[in-house]
């Protein structure tokens, strides 16, 4: 059965940074429903499901074998981190894991999305779009600031749909492990958003952050 599969999988709330940080439970937000035909669904999975898809399936996805997670030789930290920091989702077609998605909060007003990934045949179907809305809205309850990912600049893919997102370009990171990353910021403050578009961007208006109404508070 779909759900003993699953149960399998789901971690069993030891409780991540940001759910520590944010009085969140993940388990009363998953599983849901993030594909346009009801196909797929979203739920909390354990460091070892994730650690053993990204191994077994990145270098299909990314079509790069020897690049950033698969890179990174065995280390008792990492699975450490992954294990009581992160937070870990999987996308199941039935019984089948699909794909995944890694992130975790840095701070106390920011959240990263670390790592994801969608077996080619589950892509187009809006499933990482579905997932990321309702992770956005989530974490706008909370009162999240900021979201932010890096994405290699020649993901055309990704750029495009960090973009759509609303999503700004906010930095370059540049790393042994990674190589040449592009940062890109949702802000989920609008007042974390105007100030940023104030100091960085020569056409800013203060008319037009990417979202508003939500906060009225400064930024931290």
């Amino acid at each position: 059965m779909a759900e003993a599969r699953r149960g399998e999988l789901r971690a069993r709330g030891t409780g991540s940074l940001a759910e520590r940080l944010w009085d969140l439970d993940w388990r009363t937000h998953f599983p849901a429903v993030v594909s346009r035909d009801g196909d797929v669904s979203a739920d909390i999975i354990s460091s070892q499901a994730f650690l053993a898809f990204a191994v077994a399936h990145y270098p299909v996805i990314f079509k790069a074998p020897n690049r950033g997670l698969l890179q990174l030789r065995q280390h008792v930290s990492r699975s450490r981190f992954y294990e009581q920091e992160a937070d870990l989702f999987g996308f199941f077609h039935g019984q089948e894991l699909v794909g995944v998605c890694a992130a975790n909060a840095t701070d106390w007003s920011t959240y990263y999305l670390r790592s994801a990934g969608i077996l080619p045949a589950y892509q187009g179907q809006g499933v990482w779009r579905s997932f990321l809305e309702r992770l956005l809205v989530i974490l706008r309850e909370q009162t999240v600031e900021r979201v932010e990912g890096d994405v290699d600049p020649t993901n055309e893919i990704e750029v495009l749909a960090f973009t759509r997102f609303g999503f700004l370009v906010t930095g370059q990171t540049i790393s042994e492990r990674w190589g040449s990353l592009v940062k890109f910021t949702k802000f989920l403050n609008p007042a974390c958003e105007t100030t940023f578009r104030r100091q960085f961007c020569s056409a800013f208006s203060e008319a037009s952050p990417s979202q508003s109404g939500f906060w009225d508070s400064e930024p931290s």
